[in-house]
């Protein structure tokens, strides 16, 4: 296989994502992934655009596809079916949990296009903001592991396409996933509205017994 070597890798924000780290290699102990989605569970075609496709809690869908040209079985890189936009596309792949969790760490396989001088490109957000974005160099046909680990993303778009590419700017793609591995943070869970005036009273009341016990 020929060596993956990266192009760019540009951190654009610090705190919790300073740490994030991208791997080439199989990180991801099975014994701790919380969610797996091997896109097993739909058949030969899957319809691409607003549709997801979910399984294990981990949603997969399709931006700017061509039209016409759907989700394939594709080269299959692990069991039965992958990830692949039959015929190529314009687009990108998008990743994300279905509750909106962030991610703690994520890794897939991948399998490049039949072209060279090409390269797999990503970019993480979190809440509608860019943190991570890069690029990873592959050869003609190029199977590898692309992952992230470190967490302060709940958004993956990623890509193959030439060196020179980005994620949107629309130009030939053609790259194959399969087995999406996570590590999912737990979303902090939003009171309800009843929660929440419990709680207020409870203060008001702690306050009024408060002010109370001065006056005495």
């Amino acid at each position: 296989m020929t060596k993956l070597v990266f192009i760019f890798s540009c951190l654009l924000a610090f705190g919790a994502n300073a740490g994030l780290i991208v791997n080439t290699t199989d990180f991801i102990d099975e014994s701790n992934l919380t969610h797996f989605n091997g896109f097993e569970g739909f058949s030969n075609t899957f319809k691409s655009g607003k549709n997801y496709y979910e399984e294990d809690g981990i949603q997969v869908r399709q931006i700017f596809a061509q039209p016409g040209n759907d989700i394939a079985l594709g080269f299959s890189l692990e069991g039965e079916r992958s990830w692949y936009p039959n015929g190529g596309d314009y687009g990108y792949t998008e990743i994300t949990m279905a509750s909106g969790a962030e991610f703690t760490a994520l890794e897939f396989l991948f399998l490049g296009p039949n072209l060279n001088n090409l390269a797999v490109h990503y970019s993480l957000w979190n809440d509608g903001q860019v943190v991570f974005e890069g690029a990873l160099d592959i050869g003609k046909k190029e199977r590898g592991v692309l992952g992230f680990e470190g967490g302060g993303f709940d958004q993956l778009f990623v890509r193959s396409g030439h060196r020179a590419a980005s994620i949107f700017d629309r130009s030939s793609n053609g790259l194959n996933i399969d087995s999406i591995q996570v590590i999912s943070a737990t979303p902090t869970p939003v009171p309800e509205p009843s929660s929440i005036a419990i709680l207020a009273l409870g203060l008001v009341a702690i306050r009024l017994w408060k002010v109370n016990s001065v006056h005495q």
